[in-house]
């Protein structure tokens, strides 16, 4: 039990990552502003359905 939590957390940090190399690249084209938006929404969902 313990060990998945900790696998989900780690997945959870790489995902995290992953999103803002993402915007950050996307950062340099000017697209940024709705992504973050959707971005937020998401991870914000994500932290309500984990409570």
């Amino acid at each position: 039990m313990n060990q998945r939590k900790q696998e989900k957390i780690k997945c959870r940090i790489e995902i995290h990552f992953m999103l803002r190399q993402f915007i950050q690249n996307l950062h340099q084209e000017r697209k940024t502003n709705w992504l973050l938006l959707i971005v937020n929404q998401v991870t914000d969902t994500i932290r309500i359905h984990r409570k």
